[in-house]
């Protein structure tokens, strides 16, 4: 699935590569590629994170390196007085293909090669790296260079998972690209009421059977499976910063009934909602 096209401007900086702060009321969904690699590292908000085929719930700590021409979106709700930000470091393949002329850098290129299916990494010392991130933000010449290099290093040493899946392709014509944006965009404005394949299907003009083989084909599952996903990951968001009771937690997600709630749960998150809410304590039953 080819994303819209972000175009990069590193002339105009007079770098080599980008690093800056993301910092706004909420993560808008934007669904977007670009040539560049990507590392984004979440500090503050949380949300749903799309990358290829894979959706996962995002808080901060996410640390994701991405590779060149992968879609990917971070996305979250507008709260009043919520806060969402991000450190961003962009650089191009060139400053990868340069690489290659140093062997000490050759361990590097395993990881590099992973981000082309989005690279998740964990660390327990994600203050530090932020604290990398900020002062590379004011770093020229030479010293940003040096920097950069120390950065990946650092990124090497982190247990790492792949985020979309190995079959991944994507949708590469600029037609497909502006309709999976679209019905993209509808889920996103519509998960929470009920939604109707029918209704779905005519905002991109294609009948029912079409639209449900043209959205598997460019996602790899059906329609309402991502609908579905989509729900889960908003549940799993509310789970982990809310006091709200489950069932009501079920209705705000865009589930009508709690039990089909907590079996579609079950089987995307492989835990109960309650479990999920309190990591370490078992449940006899769902709540």
């Amino acid at each position: 699935m080819r994303a819209q096209l972000e175009k990069l401007s590193f002339h105009e900086s007079g770098r080599s590569f980008l690093s800056y702060e993301v910092r706004v009321p909420f993560f808008d969904f934007f669904w977007h590629l670009h040539p560049e690699y990507e590392l984004t590292l979440i500090t503050e908000g949380s949300g749903k994170r799309l990358v290829g085929d894979s959706m996962e719930t995002f808080y901060p700590g996410d640390l994701v390196l991405i590779g060149p021409m992968l879609p990917h979106v971070w996305v979250s709700e507008e709260q009043s007085g919520s806060v969402c930000s991000a450190m961003v470091i962009q650089f191009p393949q060139a400053m990868v293909n340069a690489l290659h002329a140093f062997p000490e850098c050759n361990i590097l290129h395993q990881m590099l090669n992973a981000a082309s299916l989005g690279w998740h990494m964990q660390s327990t010392n994600i203050k530090i790296l932020q604290e990398k991130l900020v002062k590379m933000t004011g770093l020229v010449g030479a010293a940003s260079i040096a920097a950069f290099i120390d950065l990946l290093a650092l990124l090497n040493d982190l247990p790492g998972r792949a985020l979309a899946s190995t079959g991944y392709k994507p949708v590469k014509t600029e037609p497909n690209s502006k309709r999976i944006n679209h019905i993209l965009m509808y889920v996103e404005q519509h998960y929470k009421n009920e939604i109707k394949l029918g209704e779905a299907a005519k905002t991109v003009h294609l009948s029912e059977s079409a639209f449900s083989k043209y959205f598997k084909r460019s996602k790899g599952k059906t329609f309402f499976d991502y609908v579905n996903e989509v729900r889960i990951s908003r549940a799993c968001t509310l789970l982990r910063e809310t006091e709200l009771a489950i069932s009501e937690i079920a209705m705000a997600s865009g589930f009508e009934n709690l039990s089909y709630f907590n079996r579609i749960f079950l089987k995307k998150k492989n835990t109960t909602p309650y479990a999920f809410r309190q990591p370490g304590k078992k449940s006899a039953s769902f709540s």
